[in-house]
């Protein structure tokens, strides 16, 4: 997903990559530590999944 918003015009320095994960819950924790330690204080955040990512929980 990174490599598809930095060519959708994410300027490549502004996103993060969350690569540990094995699970899309996992994925949604591993990915609460890196905003939590971004550079955004108290950072409003949603996470999205689609059908696909469900079956992976």
């Amino acid at each position: 997903m990174l490599e598809y918003a930095i060519v959708h015009g994410l300027p490549a320095t502004d996103g993060w990559a969350e690569t540990q994960s094995k699970t899309t819950l996992q994925n949604m924790q591993f990915s609460k530590q890196l905003i939590a330690q971004g550079p955004v204080k108290n950072p409003r955040t949603i996470f999205v999944t689609n059908n696909y990512g469900r079956l992976q929980i």
